[in-house]
Order: C-alpha cells, then structure tokens, then sequence
C-alpha cells in the first residue's frame, strides 16, 4: 500500500493527498497527478512541469528516473 501524502504529518506536499512517488504536474500553479496517465488535459495554459510527489525540500534521497513524452494536440 502507498502511503498518501500528508501535510497533517510532514509539512509542505507537493500535492496533498495523492502518493508519494508518483508522477505530478504543475502548469500555471495548479498541480495535479498524473501518474501512470497515458493522456491528460492541462488545465490552463502555460508551462509544464513534471515532478515526483514528495514533501518539499525532501527530494535529496530520491533515486531513479522517468521518461516523459510530451505532444501538444490542437
């Protein structure tokens, strides 16, 4: 089982609520899971910004690496 992010227990979640290690996003401020999502619709327009849900000022134990690819459909 995944252990949700909590900022109850540690303060500062990238994104409150959805598990730790998992794939989010950030475009225009708003932040949202993505995970294992072969597809999703950005919710505003602006920069995208991949990351792994973690606690802030946490990522300096992480390990590994993802893959991403981005295609912008009309």
């Amino acid at each position: 089982q995944i252990t949700p992010c909590d900022s109850s227990i540690v303060p500062d979640c990238a994104l409150e609520g959805a598990p730790y290690g998992v794939l989010i996003a950030d475009v225009a401020g708003m932040r949202m899971l993505i995970g294992g999502a072969l597809t999703f619709t950005a919710p505003a327009d602006g920069e995208l910004r991949l990351a792994i849900n973690d606690n802030q000022g946490s990522y300096f134990d992480n390990r590994g690496n993802f893959s991403a690819q981005i295609r912008r459909t009309p």
